[in-house]
Protein backbone atom coordinates (compact mmCIF):
# COMPACT_ATOMS: atom_id res chain seq x y z
CA UNK A 1 0.00 0.00 0.00
CA UNK A 2 2.57 2.13 0.69
CA UNK A 3 4.56 1.59 -1.65
CA UNK A 4 1.44 2.92 -4.25
CA UNK A 5 1.40 5.69 -2.32
CA UNK A 6 5.02 6.49 -3.01
CA UNK A 7 4.74 5.68 -6.54
CA UNK A 8 1.76 8.11 -6.71
CA UNK A 9 3.74 11.03 -5.32
CA UNK A 10 6.51 10.55 -7.44
CA UNK A 11 4.37 10.42 -10.55
CA UNK A 12 2.79 13.54 -9.39
CA UNK A 13 6.17 15.91 -8.73
CA UNK A 14 7.28 14.59 -12.02
CA UNK A 15 3.34 15.78 -13.79
CA UNK A 16 3.71 18.90 -11.90
CA UNK A 17 7.25 19.55 -13.06
CA UNK A 18 6.49 18.63 -17.03
CA UNK A 19 3.38 21.30 -16.71
CA UNK A 20 5.74 24.02 -14.78
CA UNK A 21 8.92 23.78 -16.74
CA UNK A 22 8.01 24.21 -20.09
CA UNK A 23 6.19 27.39 -19.05
CA UNK A 24 9.43 29.02 -18.33
CA UNK A 25 11.70 26.68 -20.64
CA UNK A 26 10.33 26.17 -23.54
CA UNK A 27 13.46 27.12 -24.98
CA UNK A 28 16.38 29.37 -25.32
CA UNK A 29 19.56 29.70 -26.69
CA UNK A 30 23.02 32.32 -27.27
CA UNK A 31 25.18 32.66 -30.35
CA UNK A 32 28.82 33.42 -29.84
CA UNK A 33 30.31 36.44 -31.03
CA UNK A 34 30.69 36.57 -34.89
CA UNK A 35 34.08 36.22 -36.43
CA UNK A 36 34.87 37.69 -39.98
CA UNK A 37 36.28 35.73 -42.50
CA UNK A 38 36.74 37.56 -45.45
CA UNK A 39 40.69 39.04 -45.01
CA UNK A 40 41.08 42.66 -45.76
CA UNK A 41 37.29 43.21 -47.07
CA UNK A 42 37.31 46.15 -49.58
CA UNK A 43 34.57 49.00 -49.07
CA UNK A 44 31.41 47.48 -51.50
CA UNK A 45 32.05 44.25 -51.38
CA UNK A 46 30.69 41.18 -49.31
CA UNK A 47 32.01 40.44 -45.60
CA UNK A 48 31.90 36.93 -44.78
CA UNK A 49 31.19 36.23 -41.04
CA UNK A 50 30.77 32.76 -39.05
CA UNK A 51 29.18 32.20 -35.29
CA UNK A 52 27.59 29.57 -33.23
CA UNK A 53 23.86 29.32 -32.53
CA UNK A 54 23.65 26.73 -29.01
CA UNK A 55 20.65 25.88 -27.66
CA UNK A 56 19.83 25.23 -24.41
CA UNK A 57 20.78 22.18 -22.53
CA UNK A 58 17.14 23.26 -20.33
CA UNK A 59 14.69 23.44 -23.51
CA UNK A 60 12.09 20.60 -23.40
CA UNK A 61 11.87 20.91 -27.74
CA UNK A 62 13.22 21.61 -30.30
CA UNK A 63 13.75 25.07 -31.94
CA UNK A 64 14.06 26.32 -35.84
CA UNK A 65 16.50 29.33 -36.27
CA UNK A 66 17.21 32.29 -39.20
CA UNK A 67 19.55 35.63 -39.53
CA UNK A 68 19.51 38.41 -40.76
CA UNK A 69 21.66 41.78 -41.38
CA UNK A 70 21.19 44.89 -42.55
CA UNK A 71 21.19 43.67 -46.07
CA UNK A 72 20.74 40.18 -46.41
CA UNK A 73 19.12 37.57 -44.56
CA UNK A 74 19.26 33.54 -44.20
CA UNK A 75 18.49 29.91 -42.58
CA UNK A 76 20.73 28.30 -39.92
CA UNK A 77 20.85 24.84 -41.63
CA UNK A 78 18.90 24.22 -44.34
CA UNK A 79 16.63 24.80 -41.90
CA UNK A 80 17.84 22.34 -39.17
CA UNK A 81 16.23 21.87 -36.05
CA UNK A 82 18.46 22.36 -32.78
CA UNK A 83 17.65 20.52 -29.54
CA UNK A 84 18.12 20.90 -26.35
CA UNK A 85 21.99 21.53 -26.04
CA UNK A 86 22.69 21.31 -29.46
CA UNK A 87 24.90 23.59 -31.26
CA UNK A 88 25.26 24.48 -35.09
CA UNK A 89 27.89 27.08 -36.97
CA UNK A 90 26.76 29.17 -39.05
CA UNK A 91 27.84 31.80 -41.91
CA UNK A 92 25.99 35.00 -42.92
CA UNK A 93 27.06 37.66 -44.93
CA UNK A 94 27.39 41.69 -44.64
CA UNK A 95 27.54 44.69 -46.99
CA UNK A 96 31.50 46.45 -46.52
CA UNK A 97 29.85 49.96 -46.11
CA UNK A 98 30.66 52.92 -43.22
CA UNK A 99 32.64 55.95 -43.30
CA UNK A 100 36.85 56.30 -42.85
CA UNK A 101 37.33 52.08 -42.87
CA UNK A 102 35.09 51.79 -40.08
CA UNK A 103 31.58 49.09 -40.81
CA UNK A 104 29.08 48.33 -38.53
CA UNK A 105 25.40 45.94 -38.73
CA UNK A 106 23.49 44.26 -36.64
CA UNK A 107 23.19 40.41 -36.62
CA UNK A 108 19.50 39.08 -36.28
CA UNK A 109 19.24 35.65 -34.95
CA UNK A 110 14.91 34.73 -34.80
CA UNK A 111 13.70 31.52 -33.66
CA UNK A 112 10.28 29.90 -33.43
CA UNK A 113 9.51 26.24 -31.77
CA UNK A 114 9.55 23.21 -33.71
CA UNK A 115 8.34 20.26 -32.02
CA UNK A 116 8.00 19.02 -28.52
CA UNK A 117 7.12 22.38 -26.75
CA UNK A 118 3.03 22.62 -25.54
CA UNK A 119 3.90 25.72 -23.47
CA UNK A 120 5.76 28.71 -23.90
CA UNK A 121 6.56 31.39 -26.64
CA UNK A 122 6.52 30.68 -30.26
CA UNK A 123 9.12 32.91 -30.95
CA UNK A 124 12.74 34.35 -29.23
CA UNK A 125 14.48 37.56 -30.99
CA UNK A 126 18.28 37.99 -30.10
CA UNK A 127 19.47 40.81 -31.86
CA UNK A 128 23.98 41.27 -31.95
CA UNK A 129 26.15 44.21 -32.56
CA UNK A 130 28.75 43.91 -35.21
CA UNK A 131 31.76 46.23 -35.68
CA UNK A 132 34.59 45.69 -38.56
CA UNK A 133 37.13 47.88 -40.23
CA UNK A 134 37.46 47.56 -44.05
CA UNK A 135 39.82 48.85 -46.90
CA UNK A 136 38.87 51.58 -48.67
CA UNK A 137 40.11 53.87 -51.61
CA UNK A 138 42.21 57.12 -49.85
CA UNK A 139 43.32 54.43 -46.78
CA UNK A 140 46.84 54.49 -48.25
CA UNK A 141 46.87 50.87 -48.73
CA UNK A 142 47.19 49.70 -52.39
CA UNK A 143 44.57 46.96 -52.72
CA UNK A 144 45.92 45.77 -56.09
CA UNK A 145 43.45 42.44 -55.23
CA UNK A 146 41.19 44.69 -55.09
CA UNK A 147 41.36 45.80 -58.45
CA UNK A 148 43.04 49.12 -57.03
CA UNK A 149 45.60 50.97 -59.07
CA UNK A 150 47.35 54.45 -59.82
CA UNK A 151 44.37 54.90 -62.28
CA UNK A 152 41.59 55.13 -60.18
CA UNK A 153 43.31 55.35 -56.39
CA UNK A 154 46.17 57.78 -56.91
CA UNK A 155 46.24 58.40 -53.46
CA UNK A 156 46.77 54.74 -52.05
CA UNK A 157 48.55 53.34 -55.61
CA UNK A 158 51.14 56.18 -56.12
CA UNK A 159 53.88 55.18 -58.61
CA UNK A 160 57.58 54.51 -57.15
CA UNK A 161 60.60 56.82 -58.41
CA UNK A 162 61.15 56.52 -61.93
CA UNK A 163 57.91 55.62 -62.87
CA UNK A 164 54.45 57.17 -63.76
CA UNK A 165 51.34 56.15 -64.01
CA UNK A 166 50.10 54.97 -67.55
CA UNK A 167 47.81 58.15 -67.70
CA UNK A 168 49.93 60.36 -67.58
CA UNK A 169 52.47 58.90 -69.83
CA UNK A 170 51.66 59.19 -73.52
CA UNK A 171 53.25 56.24 -75.08
CA UNK A 172 54.34 53.81 -72.36
CA UNK A 173 54.07 50.42 -75.63
CA UNK A 174 56.60 48.07 -74.66
CA UNK A 175 57.71 49.45 -71.43
CA UNK A 176 56.05 46.83 -69.22
CA UNK A 177 54.18 47.95 -66.51
CA UNK A 178 53.57 46.63 -62.62
CA UNK A 179 50.62 45.89 -60.90
CA UNK A 180 50.19 49.40 -59.85
CA UNK A 181 50.07 50.44 -63.79
CA UNK A 182 53.00 51.97 -63.31
CA UNK A 183 55.28 52.47 -65.99
CA UNK A 184 58.83 53.22 -66.91
CA UNK A 185 59.34 56.39 -68.76
CA UNK A 186 62.06 58.75 -70.78
CA UNK A 187 63.31 61.91 -68.98
CA UNK A 188 63.33 59.94 -65.54
CA UNK A 189 66.72 59.74 -65.10
CA UNK A 190 67.51 56.01 -65.48
CA UNK A 191 68.86 54.21 -68.78
CA UNK A 192 66.77 51.51 -69.21
CA UNK A 193 68.68 49.61 -72.06
CA UNK A 194 65.37 46.95 -72.80
CA UNK A 195 63.15 50.34 -74.04
CA UNK A 196 65.65 53.14 -74.08
CA UNK A 197 68.41 54.54 -76.62
CA UNK A 198 70.43 57.53 -77.75
CA UNK A 199 67.77 57.72 -80.53
CA UNK A 200 64.66 57.54 -78.93
CA UNK A 201 65.76 58.86 -75.27
CA UNK A 202 68.66 61.38 -75.65
CA UNK A 203 67.19 62.67 -72.33
CA UNK A 204 68.33 59.49 -70.34
CA UNK A 205 70.79 57.68 -72.32
CA UNK A 206 72.14 60.65 -73.90
CA UNK A 207 73.21 62.36 -77.10
CA UNK A 208 74.55 59.63 -79.66
CA UNK A 209 78.03 59.90 -81.28
CA UNK A 210 78.56 63.11 -83.32
CA UNK A 211 75.35 64.85 -81.45
CA UNK A 212 76.77 68.86 -80.80
CA UNK A 213 77.61 69.20 -76.83
CA UNK A 214 78.87 71.12 -74.07
CA UNK A 215 79.67 68.42 -71.59
CA UNK A 216 80.72 64.72 -71.94
CA UNK A 217 77.92 63.82 -69.45
CA UNK A 218 75.14 64.96 -72.10
CA UNK A 219 76.61 62.14 -74.39
CA UNK A 220 76.47 58.44 -74.43
CA UNK A 221 80.27 57.75 -74.79
CA UNK A 222 80.45 60.04 -71.67
CA UNK A 223 83.03 62.24 -73.81
CA UNK A 224 82.45 65.82 -75.59
CA UNK A 225 85.01 66.16 -77.72
CA UNK A 226 85.29 70.18 -79.62
CA UNK A 227 81.89 70.14 -79.46
CA UNK A 228 80.82 66.63 -80.39
CA UNK A 229 79.70 63.60 -78.66
CA UNK A 230 82.19 60.51 -78.82
CA UNK A 231 82.75 57.84 -77.02
CA UNK A 232 86.46 58.59 -76.20
CA UNK A 233 88.28 61.50 -75.37
CA UNK A 234 89.58 62.23 -78.83
CA UNK A 235 88.56 61.61 -82.35
CA UNK A 236 90.92 60.57 -85.16
CA UNK A 237 91.67 62.92 -88.16
CA UNK A 238 89.56 65.84 -86.83
CA UNK A 239 92.66 68.36 -87.00
CA UNK A 240 93.30 68.35 -83.54
CA UNK A 241 95.83 66.83 -81.59
CA UNK A 242 94.56 66.50 -78.03
CA UNK A 243 97.67 65.41 -76.10
CA UNK A 244 96.15 66.19 -72.81
CA UNK A 245 93.35 63.28 -73.75
CA UNK A 246 95.69 60.30 -74.86
CA UNK A 247 96.32 61.79 -78.35
CA UNK A 248 99.85 61.07 -79.68
CA UNK A 249 101.88 60.78 -82.80
CA UNK A 250 101.69 57.24 -82.51
CA UNK A 251 97.77 56.16 -82.07
CA UNK A 252 96.73 59.21 -84.13
CA UNK A 253 99.53 60.29 -87.07
CA UNK A 254 97.59 62.45 -89.01
CA UNK A 255 95.88 64.86 -86.29
CA UNK A 256 99.40 64.83 -84.32
CA UNK A 257 101.89 65.01 -87.51
CA UNK A 258 105.06 66.92 -86.57
CA UNK A 259 106.49 69.36 -89.09
CA UNK A 260 109.81 68.40 -90.81
CA UNK A 261 112.18 70.47 -88.40
CA UNK A 262 110.26 68.86 -85.51
CA UNK A 263 109.86 65.54 -83.70
CA UNK A 264 107.80 63.97 -81.06
CA UNK A 265 108.80 63.94 -77.64
CA UNK A 266 106.72 61.16 -75.91
CA UNK A 267 107.94 62.71 -72.22
CA UNK A 268 105.92 66.21 -73.53
CA UNK A 269 103.59 64.41 -75.85
CA UNK A 270 103.90 67.21 -78.14
CA UNK A 271 106.39 67.72 -81.25
CA UNK A 272 109.54 69.48 -80.48
CA UNK A 273 112.44 71.36 -82.35
CA UNK A 274 115.61 70.55 -81.45
CA UNK A 275 119.46 72.19 -82.41
CA UNK A 276 121.11 70.62 -85.60
CA UNK A 277 117.81 70.69 -87.71
CA UNK A 278 118.90 73.35 -90.12
CA UNK A 279 115.96 76.34 -88.80
CA UNK A 280 117.14 78.89 -85.80
CA UNK A 281 113.71 79.04 -83.82
CA UNK A 282 113.57 81.54 -81.55
CA UNK A 283 114.70 79.02 -78.78
CA UNK A 284 117.97 78.33 -80.23
CA UNK A 285 118.90 82.10 -81.21
CA UNK A 286 121.95 82.67 -78.47
CA UNK A 287 122.44 78.88 -77.84
CA UNK A 288 122.43 76.88 -81.36
CA UNK A 289 125.72 77.78 -83.64
CA UNK A 290 124.43 74.67 -86.14
CA UNK A 291 121.16 76.44 -86.52
CA UNK A 292 121.58 80.10 -85.96
CA UNK A 293 124.17 83.08 -86.29
CA UNK A 294 124.05 85.86 -84.01
CA UNK A 295 127.16 88.50 -82.65
CA UNK A 296 128.99 87.16 -80.42
CA UNK A 297 129.04 84.18 -82.23
CA UNK A 298 132.73 84.32 -82.92
CA UNK A 299 132.10 84.79 -86.96
CA UNK A 300 131.87 88.27 -88.54
CA UNK A 301 129.07 86.67 -91.23
CA UNK A 302 125.24 86.82 -91.03
CA UNK A 303 125.20 90.50 -92.84
CA UNK A 304 126.98 91.53 -89.44
CA UNK A 305 129.48 94.72 -89.98
CA UNK A 306 132.12 96.34 -87.56
CA UNK A 307 128.82 98.67 -87.12
CA UNK A 308 126.38 95.90 -86.19
CA UNK A 309 129.15 93.94 -84.27
CA UNK A 310 132.20 94.79 -82.95
CA UNK A 311 132.62 91.71 -81.23
CA UNK A 312 133.13 90.00 -84.35
CA UNK A 313 133.70 91.90 -87.12
CA UNK A 314 136.41 94.43 -85.29
CA UNK A 315 136.23 98.29 -84.82
CA UNK A 316 135.56 101.00 -87.79
CA UNK A 317 137.21 103.45 -89.59
CA UNK A 318 134.58 106.23 -88.80
CA UNK A 319 136.14 109.51 -91.20
CA UNK A 320 133.01 111.17 -89.91
CA UNK A 321 134.07 111.01 -86.22
CA UNK A 322 137.28 112.49 -87.37
CA UNK A 323 135.32 115.54 -89.12
CA UNK A 324 133.65 115.81 -86.59
CA UNK A 325 136.69 116.45 -84.05
CA UNK A 326 138.60 118.48 -86.23
CA UNK A 327 135.96 120.91 -86.58
CA UNK A 328 135.32 121.42 -83.26
CA UNK A 329 138.38 121.69 -82.23
CA UNK A 330 139.04 124.63 -85.19
CA UNK A 331 135.64 126.44 -83.47
CA UNK A 332 137.41 126.30 -80.22
CA UNK A 333 140.92 127.67 -81.38
CA UNK A 334 138.82 130.16 -83.56
CA UNK A 335 137.22 131.70 -80.15
CA UNK A 336 140.55 131.24 -78.43
CA UNK A 337 142.07 133.36 -80.43
CA UNK A 338 139.68 136.00 -80.16
CA UNK A 339 139.41 136.50 -76.50
CA UNK A 340 143.71 136.31 -75.58
CA UNK A 341 146.51 137.91 -76.12
CA UNK A 342 149.47 136.93 -78.51
CA UNK A 343 151.10 135.65 -75.87
CA UNK A 344 148.15 133.57 -74.74
CA UNK A 345 147.75 132.63 -78.58
CA UNK A 346 151.28 131.11 -78.67
CA UNK A 347 150.72 128.94 -75.33
CA UNK A 348 146.75 128.16 -77.29
CA UNK A 349 148.87 127.37 -80.59
CA UNK A 350 151.40 124.57 -78.61
CA UNK A 351 148.40 123.17 -76.38
CA UNK A 352 146.58 122.69 -79.70
CA UNK A 353 149.46 121.62 -81.15
CA UNK A 354 149.95 118.92 -78.44
CA UNK A 355 146.19 117.81 -78.85
CA UNK A 356 146.19 117.83 -82.64
CA UNK A 357 149.01 115.40 -82.62
CA UNK A 358 147.49 113.55 -79.72
CA UNK A 359 144.64 112.65 -81.27
CA UNK A 360 146.93 111.77 -84.69
CA UNK A 361 148.70 109.05 -82.51
CA UNK A 362 145.20 107.71 -81.09
CA UNK A 363 143.65 107.31 -84.37
CA UNK A 364 146.82 105.51 -86.05
CA UNK A 365 147.16 103.40 -83.31
CA UNK A 366 143.64 102.26 -83.82
CA UNK A 367 144.10 101.63 -87.32
CA UNK A 368 146.82 99.54 -86.88
CA UNK A 369 144.98 97.58 -84.15
CA UNK A 370 141.68 97.24 -86.53
CA UNK A 371 143.99 95.96 -89.47
CA UNK A 372 145.78 93.14 -87.19
CA UNK A 373 142.63 91.98 -86.10
CA UNK A 374 140.81 92.15 -89.01
CA UNK A 375 143.71 90.20 -89.80
CA UNK A 376 143.70 87.64 -87.96
CA UNK A 377 140.04 86.96 -88.15
CA UNK A 378 140.72 86.36 -92.07
CA UNK A 379 143.78 84.08 -91.02
CA UNK A 380 141.59 82.20 -88.77
CA UNK A 381 138.45 81.68 -91.37
CA UNK A 382 141.20 80.47 -93.81
CA UNK A 383 142.17 77.63 -91.71
CA UNK A 384 138.83 76.48 -90.55
CA UNK A 385 137.88 76.59 -94.44
CA UNK A 386 140.89 74.01 -94.68
CA UNK A 387 140.06 71.67 -91.60
CA UNK A 388 136.69 71.61 -93.07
Amino acid sequence: MWKNKKLLLVQFILIFQFLVTPIVFAFSYEVSTPTIQTINPYSGEDAEFLATIIASSNNICTIICDWKTDNYDGNIGNPEPLGPGESKNFGFKVLVDGINGQASDNLDISCTKHSGCLWGNDDSNLLIPILFYFNYEGDRECQTNKEEDCTNAKTDCSCSSGKKCIDEISNYDNRGTDERECATYCGNEIVEGNYETCTNCPLDVGKCNKEICVLGSECEGGYCVHEKCLDKPYKDNDGFCDSDNGEDNKNSPVDCACADNERWNSLTKSCETWCGNGICEASEEGKCKDDCKWCGDGECNNNENCGSCENDCGVCENEELNKEIVEKTRIVVEKGLEDVSQKQKIITYSALGVIVLFLIFYFVFKIIKYKRKNGKTKKKKKQESKKK
